[in-house]
């Protein structure tokens, strides 16, 4: 080296007479520089800035068992062993300064045999520049920091009675020429049973291929998987998992040798199994569960949702909730709410409640929450899981059952008092006119609870039966003519074709029948008119049904559909349920645009069928 640096000469002509000539190595040996590197017994590369070789030296030439012609033009990276690339890549990126100083134990491959190498660089400026690499042949180096004994006994302590791992040389023919103590431990046999014995015989049927191949493909200098896990044969038949790490090396006799290390891993991959299995089959539960499921972490972040969830709010992918506060679908629910339930969680509270969900579209949905916090293997809280059922259907039998309640109480009471009054004029009637007075009365009021119970009792009847095409211009004008012979109204029609399929009913003529007896009895006008039209959109058909009558004023309109403010009555409200069990919808607008007197219009749109 001292030699070399007292005869360098200046980096630019060594830059020039590197990369100007195509005979580089003649033009270099030419040189002093040249002539000294040449004759080391340390083997030189000199590579350009993107680790092309542009000169070796015999020595190197030698370690690598190439020729000049075969490195010329070679990558210096390619003669590092694989795994090793990105640690020799990072070093001799180092700054030029601490490059200089430091050196790197490194493995080059000699025709796919792994050889210990120490290499250190030294980076040189110019218009190109460049890197020149020295490298140690550590193969065949005996350093004698031990004695024999020392040796010897370190061997022993290291490699023959190593308590984990199992090792062992295969030589070219598939015979195991050393094993240790503990590989044997791991067969069930003693070392002398192995030696000399062809390594297959001890792998799983199965698993021979993988083996055998990659043992081959490695003897032949390929690049393959040096770490990979098969299964073996114990003496005793069962089968052991085992994980080894094997590579090669070139022996004294020239020939090339798998030396490998193995692990029993069988408890580890049971363990894993276990546990994937066990995973699976929770993910099977939370995937196939109606309800939807969500896991928070402790902070309040999703952390997990099931598909039921998913659909429920109407997302697509659940990604597109996982990392999002809870807040996001809780309706209603601030942060200090999720504070106080995240204090009553971490105490180890369970608890079951009502709230409500936020879908997608910014809709809601009533549900019963049971949540429960959730914990680590070291007993620390982990967060919470809740499972949301959806109770929309309890809630609406639940406001049906409010709704006949107040049905029972409020229309039905009413006629009672006009039977209760009827009763009285009747103890009171002195003559045939008042008589017949109060039992009109009577008569009319159980008249009008008969009808209000026959209404209800039809609509309960429809629950059960599935819509199906139903010929709607049919069912309407026979309907239009009923209600001409009872109240004399002849409803004036227009855009109704002659077949018009929709999806409905047998109670579609009472839905009907309904909105058209509205528009007549609740007409006080002597001249009562009734417009019946039609129209076809893009997948419905809509009818409208139009009255003179006194309309409806803005905010009666709004409410008109709440059965707790009463303005549709029991006939309007079942009219509602039976339209939005079609799949269509009920709408109510001035007859007159801006002008409520001139009476109301009632629209009820139908899905088409085929």
């Amino acid at each position: 080296m001292t030699a070399a640096s007292t005869t360098k000469p200046p980096p630019s002509r060594i830059v020039d007479t590197l990369t100007s000539d195509h005979n580089y190595s003649d033009r270099l040996d030419r040189t002093a520089f040249g002539r000294v590197i040449g004759k080391m017994p340390i083997a030189v590369f000199v590579v350009s800035a993107d680790y092309t070789i542009i000169y070796a030296n015999r020595a190197a030439r030698d370690i690598v068992r190439l020729s000049e012609k075969d490195l010329r033009g070679k990558n210096f990276m390619s003669l590092v062993s694989p795994e090793q690339r990105d640690a020799a890549l990072e070093f001799l990126h180092l700054p030029a300064d601490i490059l200089r100083e430091k050196s790197m134990s490194v493995r080059l491959l000699r025709r796919g045999v792994r050889i210990p190498a120490e290499l250190s660089a030294s980076p040189w400026g110019g218009k190109e520049p460049i890197l020149i690499i020295y490298v140690c042949d550590l193969s065949r180096s005996v350093t004698p920091l031990h004695s024999p004994m020392e040796k010897t006994e370190a061997f022993r302590i290291i490699v023959e009675e190593s308590s984990v791992a199992g090792l062992l040389i295969v030589d070219d023919k598939f015979k195991l020429v050393y094993v240790n103590d503990r590989f044997a431990q791991m067969l069930g046999v003693t070392p002398l049973t192995l030696i000399g014995k062809d390594f297959r015989n001890y792998v799983h049927p199965d698993d021979i291929g993988l083996v055998a191949g990659r043992y081959v493909a490695r003897q032949q200098g390929m690049r393959v998987p040096p770490v990979y896990e098969f299964r073996a044969i114990h003496s005793s038949g069962k089968t052991i998992i085992l994980r080894i790490h094997s590579t090669t090396m070139m022996g004294r006799d020239g020939r090339i040798y798998s030396v490998a290390h193995v692990i029993d891993v069988t408890d580890e991959v049971v363990s894993r199994q276990l546990l994937e299995e066990s995973e699976r089959k929770y993910r099977v539960l939370i995937e196939t569960a109606t309800s939807g499921i969500s896991v928070d972490d402790p902070e309040g972040k999703i952390i997990l949702v099931n598909s039921a969830l998913c659909a429920m709010l109407g997302y697509h992918d659940e990604r597109e909730l996982i990392g999002q506060p809870i807040t996001k679908i809780l309706h209603g629910w601030t942060q200090e709410n999720i504070e106080e339930t995240l204090r009553r969680r971490m105490s180890g509270l369970s608890e079951q409640y009502e709230a409500k969900l936020k879908t997608r579209t910014g809709e809601t949905i009533p549900v019963v929450v049971s949540a429960s916090p959730l914990y680590d293997s070291e007993g620390r809280y982990a967060g919470s899981v809740a499972i949301f059922t959806d109770i929309s259907a309890l809630k609406e039998a639940e406001a049906e059952v409010h709704f006949l309640l107040d049905l029972l109480m409020h229309d039905v009471g009413n006629q009672l008092q006009l039977v209760l009054a009827g009763t009285d004029l009747l103890d009171m009637a002195k003559t045939e006119k008042d008589q017949q007075a109060a039992c009109r009365y009577i008569h009319d009021g159980v008249a009008r609870c008969l009808e209000i119970i026959s209404k209800v009792r039809r609509a309960e009847e429809t629950k059960v039966e599935p819509p199906h095409p139903v010929n709607l211009s049919k069912v309407l004008l026979q309907e239009c003519e009923l209600l001409e012979r009872q109240l004399g109204v002849r409803p004036m029609l227009e855009g109704i074709p002659r077949s018009v399929m929709v999806r409905a009913d047998s109670a579609l003529g009472y839905l009907l029948r309904n909105v058209l007896e509205n528009a007549v009895k609740h007409n006080p006008k002597n001249e009562k008119m009734v417009w019946v039209t039609g129209r076809r959109l893009e997948s419905t058909f809509e009818v409208c049904i139009a009255d003179n009558g006194p309309g409806l004023s803005d905010t009666k309109k709004r409410h008109l559909f709440d059965p707790g403010r009463r303005f549709g009555g029991v006939g309007l409200h079942l009219v509602t349920k039976m339209a939005r069990k079609y799949g269509g919808m009920v709408t109510v607008e001035d007859r007159v645009r801006d002008d409520p007197s001139q009476g109301l219009k009632v629209c009820i749109s139908f899905p088409l069928v085929s």
